[in-house]
């Protein structure tokens, strides 16, 4: 996986993102992350909510948010940097998390250039995946 120091990330924002402890939010609350499938497949989609509901029942996982926490893009494909510069655009207070198909060493750099936080291979680990989630929301907590 790559992960960067906050330091050394490069935001697509001019303005630094604050901590997600400044935001409002009523105490117990959960976390939410929005899951941004690559693939239109609204069936798949929500096959992949349900399936990390389970493994992640402390986070809202939701494929609508119009302030989330953190933003997952799945199914990230070589040379589509563009997607993720504008949900760094839409999203400059959420953690952004992208996996994508193939070496995360040959399309991870570029990645985090458009503003993502961290990059993993696909598939992935649902237990890596779990951690890298839960970390970016106690990173910003």
């Amino acid at each position: 996986m790559l992960d960067l120091p906050p330091s050394s990330r490069r935001n697509a924002s001019s303005e630094p993102r604050p901590a997600l402890g400044s935001r409002s939010r009523s105490r117990g609350a959960r976390r939410s992350c929005l899951i941004v499938p690559e693939h239109p497949e609204r069936a798949l989609s929500l096959a992949l909510v349900q399936h990390f509901a389970l493994e992640l029942p402390d986070v809202a996982l939701t494929l609508e948010c119009a302030h989330p926490d953190v933003v997952w893009i799945c199914g990230y494909e070589r040379g589509h940097e563009g997607r993720v510069r504008e949900y760094r655009r839409r999203h400059p207070h959420a953690v952004l998390v992208v996996t994508g198909k193939g070496p995360e060493e040959l399309w991870g750099p570029a990645v985090l250039a458009a503003g993502a936080d961290s990059v993993l291979s696909w598939p992935v680990d649902t237990g890596r995946l779990a951690r890298v989630l839960r970390r970016s929301l106690q990173r910003r907590a």
